[in-house]
């Protein structure tokens, strides 16, 4: 034990905050139903709120950050709450489905009715991609989501609002600002318009453009944070059918207009962990440097599993595809 660990325990209420500090967020969670004496201590304070989101995510210690899209009037304690909220659980009933059926997924807070009509319309994919907009998913560097659907190629958002929003746990979804839509990354289009040079938009691409006209969801990080280690299991399985959509949509997906230099690269989105950028090479996938550098001090399961799945699968077509397309 280093001095530093034998300062921090110098009494039993700094022992019990040390060991706080410790804990994944659902573990805190946990141990504060069992115990009095570690409710008392970390639970109700903001301090603690502070010290343990802004140390596993590398994230500005100030609250609200401008890394997120709504104000937190709350603090860090709203914050902290509405993260150990956003995990697999019996979901939003949609019509004769789920939000997610695979994966029950919990809105937080709950869709209004007009916008539960909305997503109605919406596959299950789409959906998941609009809830991980408003709950966690986290950007590119330059504020860009991805979707990967089926039978098109990538699609790329950015969302751009002059005054944040207050957080509120009522009302619907949190909405506010605009977005717009790009193919290429350098012609970008209003929610408004759904063609584009030499076509029109269909199936999921149109239903997620048409939502974000008609509500704006305002993303719960609007910014690239970095990661230091996972701060609730529970998003794990939110986060294995991210991974089962972009297997299923790589089937059928054309390549993306937008290449970046080093090869053919995606980008995966998760929720609460940087975005993932998987390369696609002749004889194999792996994960592309870039993700290294938003992931300091080790690997993440979710990303080495997706992989894995990738060279596992018969994805063969895309990559006859993309070697087509360079010698074309």
């Amino acid at each position: 034990m280093s001095n530093s660990d034998v300062a921090a325990m110098t009494s039993l209420p700094d022992c019990i905050a040390y060991v706080y500090r410790c804990l994944r967020l659902d573990d805190v969670v946990r141990t504060s139903a069992a115990c009095r004496c570690f409710a008392s201590v970390g639970w109700q304070s903001e301090d603690f709120w502070e010290e343990i989101l802004c140390c596993r995510w590398l994230l500005p210690a100030k609250c609200p950050s401008e890394v997120f899209g709504c104000i937190f009037e709350g603090g860090w304690q709203q914050l902290g709450r509405l993260a150990w909220r956003i995990s697999s659980r019996p979901g939003q009933h949609l019509g004769g489905r789920v939000t997610a059926p695979e994966c029950p997924w919990s809105w937080w807070p709950q869709p209004d009715e007009r916008q539960l009509d909305l997503l109605r319309v919406a596959s299950n994919a789409a959906q998941h991609f609009l809830f991980g907009l408003a709950h966690g998913y986290v950007p590119t560097a330059d504020g860009v989501f991805i979707y990967h659907g089926k039978g098109g190629w990538p699609m790329h958002f950015r969302h751009e609002v002059v005054s944040r929003p207050v957080f509120t746990e009522s009302g619907g979804l949190r909405i506010g600002g605009t977005w717009t839509w790009s193919l290429d990354r350098v012609s970008w289009h209003k929610t408004s318009a759904v063609t584009f040079d030499g076509g029109e938009l269909n199936g999921d691409f149109r239903v997620i453009v048409l939502f974000l006209e008609a509500c704006p969801l305002v993303p719960l990080i609007c910014k690239s944070a970095l990661l230091r280690e996972r701060l609730i299991r529970g998003h794990t399985a939110l986060n294995r059918v991210v991974s089962a959509d972009f297997q299923d949509a790589v089937q059928t997906m054309q390549p993306p207009f937008w290449f970046r230099c080093g090869g053919h690269v995606f980008t995966v989105h998760f929720h609460f962990l940087p975005p993932l950028h998987v390369t696609c090479m002749p004889h194999a996938w792996a994960i592309h440097p870039d993700t290294s550098a938003t992931v300091p001090g080790g690997s993440v399961p979710e990303y080495a599993e997706l992989v894995s799945d990738l060279n596992k699968g018969n994805f063969s077509n895309l990559w006859r595809f993309l070697l087509e397309s360079e010698t074309s």
